[in-house]
């Protein structure tokens, strides 16, 4: 029994030997021969900041597409906003605005025609020239009484 201690005992102390030899011989290899990450971190980080460089660039490219987007929008409502406006503008000048009177003034001298002496009556009338006279008027506003057919409503088309 004490044999096979003895062998067991010296297969221990070769494996710790063993052992030991192989870590020295690893510490060794590991100092005078560059290791993957030895050979390769300085270009792994390298690649790790370019991509975070091309990352943020594309952030911001990306970002400055939807300002520069934005901003045509922007200008596009602005512009919309602006011909709406106008539009507005317009029909309330054209609702606001005197009515055309030459047609009016047209369609009235023809409807006078036929009666040549229409209305001279009140340019006859001293009321009336009084009132005309813009230095010795004191209202603006004429009020025409007659009879009917007296011409009243064709002397004021």
């Amino acid at each position: 029994m004490s044999n096979s201690l003895t062998v067991g005992g010296s297969l221990i102390s070769k494996r710790k030997r063993t052992l030991t030899t192989f870590l020295v011989w690893k510490q060794i290899f590991q100092a005078v021969w560059k290791t993957f990450d030895t050979d390769f971190s300085a270009i792994l980080k390298n690649m790790r900041e370019h991509r975070k460089l091309i990352e943020s660039t594309a952030s911001v490219a990306t970002f400055e597409e939807i300002l520069r987007a934005r901003e045509i929008a922007a200008m596009s409502l602005a512009s919309i906003k602006e011909e709406e406006t106008n539009k507005r503008r317009e029909v309330v000048y054209q609702w606001l605005s005197a009515a055309n009177t030459e047609i009016d003034q047209e369609t009235h001298q023809k409807a006078r025609e036929p009666y040549p002496g229409t209305g001279h009556w009140l340019l006859k009338a001293n009321r009336f020239n009084a009132w005309f006279d813009p230095d010795f008027c004191s209202t603006h506003l004429l009020w025409l009484c007659g009879i009917p057919g007296a011409g009243k409503s064709h002397t004021m088309n």
